[in-house]
This record gives C-alpha cells, sequence and structure tokens, in this order.
C-alpha cells in the first residue's frame, strides 16, 4: 500500500503526484497529498516522482542499514550540497578539469530545492542574438547596481549577471533545450525573452538534465550523506568530517565548495538571526525543504570562518492562503472583504495588500490573517481593487531601468493588477450553489484553514479569536460601510461591504517565504572570505552566500531570483574550482 508521509510539501507543478496518478488517487487532505486507497491501483508512479522521496510503499521491505566503521575517501574537488547551484558547479567544473569530483547530498535525492524553481532569468543569451536584440548586459548590470543603492560589489554583480547567459549557451549543447525553453518577443513580468515552455517548469527541466549529464559523465553524489564539521590545515579547508545512514566518513579534498541551501528550516538559527519570523506561523513550502536546515553555520563557526550574519534575512511572500501551501497564492484577501489578525481585530486597508503590507503583516500575532465574508459577499464577484507597486526587491523585474530595444528608458517600479479574487470565491460567472460547495468542501479539509460559523461567536470560536473583540471590530467595519467612509484605515467607499448575513466564512492567511537566506562572506570569484582574506580552496554559492542582495531593514532587496543566482553562482564556481583545482596541478 502507498502513503504520503508528512515530509509531503504540495508540490503545485505540473510533475507533482496529484497531477500524474493516473487513477486521479492523490488529492490534498490540507496538510499534504493523501491517497485515496480505494481508487490507487498500485501501479508505482507516485513513488518515482517524488523527489522529496514523501511517498513509501508500506508492504516493500524495510530498507536495512549497514553499520559501518569511519570511511575514509579522497577526491580533489568537493560539492557540499547537491541542488542547483552544487549540482551545476560539479557538472561544469567536470569539463573544465580532469580531477576527482564527489557531491555530497544530505536528501535521498539530488536536486534541491532547485527542482522546485519556477523561473531562470535570462538576457543576452545566444537566442537573442540570433534574434537581432541588442547586447544589454551593462544595462542591467546598472539597473542591479541602482536598485540595491550601491551597497554591492559591482564586479560579483557583473560575474553573476554574465554566468547565466554563459550557462544557457552551454546548456543548449547538451539540454535539448528547445523542449524546455522558447522564445518570446518578451515576457510580460520579467521582461526577458527566453522563457520556459511549460510553466513553472525551468528548474525541474533544468536540474533533470544537470543530473543526467553528472551520471554520464560518472560524477560521484553520495545521498543521505551530511557534512558535519570542517578539517581545517594550515588556515585552509582540507576535508570535511560527514555521516550517512551507517556511520562516519572523513572525506579529504583540494578544494571545496559550500551549497548547502538555505536556513529556513532551523528554528534556533531563525530565533537567533530573525526572531520576528522565527515567531511567525509556518507551515513548509518547496523552498523551505526538511534539508534546508544551515548545517554550514555551526561548521563554520567551529572552523573560525565568519558569517555574514548582517547578510541573514527572509524573502518574505505575504500573505499566503494557508490552505493551498503555494507561492501562487500570495493575494488570499479579496479587497471587498474584512481581515482581521488572531486578536479578532482589524489591522489595515484590506486594499493594501501584496508584498506591501509584508511589514505591517509581521507585526500581527503570528503573522496571521483571516479574510473575512458573509453568505453574500462570498456568493458575489469581487470588486476590483487598484492596481499594486512593486520595486525590484525580490529580483523579479530584473529589466526595470533598462532601455527596451528602442532605447526608450524603462520604469524603476513595476505596477501589477493582482486581479480582484487572489483564491478566495467568488470568480465571475460562478453560481451561488457552486460557490458554496466549494467553500464546503475547503472546509471539510483538515486544519482551520477555511472556518465557518452560523452566528459571529460560533466564527470566532472556530477562528481562535476573542468573540467580544471580533463581534467589536464586525460591528464597527459595518458601521462605517454604512456611513460610506472608512474612518479607520480609509479604503476605497466601493469595496466597503457589510458583514451582515449568515452563515459566515473565515479563511486563514500566513506569511510565507521563499527561504532564509545568507551565510558566507564572498568576493567576485565565489571564493569564501575569512579573517584574512580569501580562504585558500574554499568556495560558496547559491542561497547560503550573501553578496546579491542587501539587508534593508529586515527586506531582501536582490539584483536576481533565487533559482538564477543559484545557477550563475554555481556555473561561476565551478570555473574558478577547476581553475584553482589545474592550478595547483601545475605548480
Amino acid at each position: 500500500m502507498y502513503q504520503v508521509t508528512d515530509k509531503c510539501l504540495l508540490c503545485r507543478y505540473p510533475y507533482a503526484c496529484i497531477y500524474n496518478c493516473p487513477a486521479e488517487a492523490i488529492f490534498n487532505n490540507g496538510n499534504h497529498a493523501e491517497i485515496d486507497q480505494d481508487k490507487c491501483i498500485h501501479c508505482g508512479k507516485c513513488v518515482g516522482i517524488c523527489n522529496l522521496c514523501a511517498i513509501i510503499d508500506t508492504d516493500a521491505p524495510e530498507e536495512v542499514v549497514v553499520p559501518h566503521d569511519l570511511v575514509e575517501r579522497d577526491c580533489d574537488i568537493l560539492i557540499l550540497g547537491g541542488g542547483a547551484a552544487g549540482l551545476i558547479a560539479a557538472l561544469r567544473a567536470s569539463e573544465q578539469c580532469t580531477g576527482k569530483i564527489l557531491v555530497l547530498e544530505k536528501a535521498k535525492k539530488p536536486g534541491g530545492c532547485g527542482i522546485y524553481s519556477s523561473a531562470l532569468r535570462m538576457f543576452d543569451t545566444q537566442w537573442e542574438k540570433d534574434h537581432g536584440n541588442p547586447e544589454q548586459m551593462d544595462d542591467y548590470i546598472r539597473s542591479a547596481f541602482n536598485t540595491t543603492r550601491g551597497l554591492l560589489n559591482p564586479q560579483l554583480i557583473a560575474n553573476g549577471f554574465r554566468a547565466i547567459p554563459r550557462f544557457f549557451d552551454w546548456f543548449c549543447q547538451w539540454g535539448d533545450a528547445e523542449k524546455g525553453f522558447k522564445y518570446d518577443d518578451e515576457h510580460p513580468l520579467q521582461g526577458m525573452r527566453v522563457t520556459s515552455i511549460l510553466p513553472d517548469n525551468a528548474g525541474h527541466y533544468i536540474m533533470g538534465k544537470v543530473i543526467q549529464q553528472l551520471r554520464q559523465k560518472g560524477v560521484e553524489i553520495l545521498t543521505e550523506t551530511a557534512a558535519t564539521e570542517f578539517i581545517m590545515e594550515k588556515g585552509r579547508v582540507a576535508g570535511v568530517r560527514a555521516s550517512d545512514p551507517g556511520g562516519n566518513l572523513t572525506i579529504h579534498c583540494k578544494t571545496c565548495l559550500v551549497a548547502m541551501g538555505n536556513i529556513g528550516n532551523n528554528q534556533q538559527i531563525l530565533d537567533r538571526y530573525v526572531p520576528e519570523y522565527g515567531a511567525a506561523y509556518k507551515r513548509p513550502t518547496m523552498h523551505l525543504l526538511p534539508t534546508c536546515t544551515g548545517d554550514f553555520i555551526p561548521m563554520a563557526e567551529k572552523a573560525g570562518i565568519p558569517i555574514d550574519e548582517a547578510s541573514i534575512v527572509p524573502a518574505y511572500l505575504g500573505p499566503m492562503n494557508t490552505m493551498f501551501n503555494m507561492q501562487t497564492m500570495m493575494q488570499p484577501a479579496r479587497p471587498d472583504v474584512l481581515n482581521v489578525n488572531m486578536e479578532g481585530k482589524r489591522w489595515k486597508s484590506e486594499s493594501f495588500r501584496g508584498e506591501a503590507c509584508n511589514w505591517l503583516l509581521l507585526k500581527q500575532p503570528q503573522a496571521v490573517t483571516w479574510a473575512i465574508l458573509d453568505t453574500p459577499l462570498a456568493c458575489n464577484p469581487p470588486k476590483s481593487a487598484p492596481p499594486v507597486l512593486f520595486d525590484n526587491s525580490f529580483g523579479r523585474m530584473i529589466s526595470n531601468g533598462v532601455p527596451d530595444q528602442n532605447g526608450n528608458p524603462k520604469s524603476a517600479a513595476n505596477v501589477m493588477n493582482l486581479g480582484p479574487a487572489g483564491g478566495l470565491p467568488a470568480q465571475p460567472g460562478a453560481t451561488s450553489e457552486g460557490i458554496i460547495a466549494g467553500i464546503e468542501a475547503a472546509i471539510a479539509v483538515k486544519g482551520k484553514y477555511v472556518v465557518k460559523g452560523d452566528t459571529i461567536e460560533e466564527l470566532a470560536a472556530n477562528m481562535g479569536v476573542p468573540y467580544e473583540n471580533l463581534k467589536a471590530t464586525i460591528d464597527r467595519y459595518n458601521e462605517l460601510c454604512k456611513k460610506g467612509h472608512d474612518d479607520d484605515f480609509f479604503k476605497q467607499s466601493d469595496l466597503m461591504i457589510p458583514i451582515e448575513t449568515g452563515p459566515f466564512y473565515a479563511f486563514h492567511c500566513h506569511m510565507g517565504t521563499d527561504g532564509v537566506f545568507g551565510g558566507f562572506y564572498i568576493d567576485e570569484n565565489m571564493r569564501v572570505i575569512g579573517t584574512d582574506g580569501p580562504i585558500p580552496g574554499l568556495y560558496a554559492a547559491g542561497d547560503n552566500t550573501g553578496g546579491r542582495y542587501v539587508n534593508q531593514g529586515g527586506e531582501k532587496k536582490q539584483i536576481i531570483n533565487d533559482f538564477s543566482w543559484a545557477v550563475g553562482s554555481g556555473m561561476l564556481a565551478g570555473e574558478n574550482m577547476a581553475t584553482y583545482w589545474n592550478q595547483l596541478v601545475n605548480e
């Protein structure tokens, strides 16, 4: 019998088990996927699809762990972390040197967060040049430098940006790029012309091809193997101590890359560096894998390698609809509903939404908000709110400030119309019966993600908020609705609709994140900076580095999105490690 464990993160992608079960036996139970045993045909397809190994066959023989004595291994290039940055670095290095490369990956399968990443930001690729597009690399570098207030190393920005089209052009040589990507005149959000063919599929496609190439080249990947300690000799990293299910290993190396991902699943580290997020309600997401525990921080501290503590910062995405556990559900609150916090109190204008309200949401208890509707409001199409202004904080609009093909400057910010509904009923054209049936189905899902009350008192009890506060809040809101003016938060009058007719519904929403980032100081060649300058032979790439964003009062203002940085920094690290090893051999 196949069962889904609590490792499941409810992947939303086209390759997830829910979308690929031939018997349609897998469904979202609110906490993770679940298999309807009456429908299951025991084909095992879901086991092969799940990269987290969250689905098990309870009838299969139990895995036997064979204890072993201390294992001693030697390699030339050691990669800690089998996500996007680590695997791309390993593959690139394998093409530029003949040294033995070894990858350690903590999970049962390689790929890391890269498997779940949706977009690779690309510009100045050969595809674009072949279509006659002008070279604009310097424009992108200038835009990134301006976005981060000139606080970053411009050479690191330049090297990171240049590595991305270099990666894609290289990928085109062996990765069947035309099957996964297409050329667009201009991507509407990112301002790029090379995009993935399938939505949300760039990371899965690229990582699948990279892993395939590594296996063809014979690069060894040790899964379920976690690095635990650096071995230092004369100021350099000479290897690591590690563990696997059977025991301990000592691995010696000439050069080492740390690409161990983000630190979002280590509560102790969150409480230490980002206590406001540490105290927030959290659900695992595709970018907060169980392996994202920041093991490199205690390793570095024990070895005397400095950590850039000021760089450690979450990438906030909020609020998110808790039931669906998706980054795409970032706008759960209609502008014409009522928002209250866990104290039952209204805390903002409901048309103030998206990333703009992250900092205010963080100040609410548990960083949680409820969207409240009565039955008529739930059954009527939502009213629209003004578009939301975004800046370049998350590296989404990397083309901001970059001239278009006619030389005209683009805006330094982008306005997005997030749509009126954003994940809550009702969508235009839906029937009242269908809407209520959908809400009732959501209420039946495990967990208090959507709750109902025939009265405000019952609703408050199901929400877990003080009834007196919630009643006072709704009474005050209804009073302002009838007055026609929001004296408290100044929401537009046409969006002020009273909450009067039961049953009443509340949707639980919380602060989301793409992870908690930062770690090593690095230079423009991805070398880790120690107390006396670059540490010989030690490199870092991907999420466990700063350098491509600034932490401005807890806001992560970055030059590019996380997956693109993993690709570019991994490419750079692989090339520079190969060069370093070749120099050692030739000395």
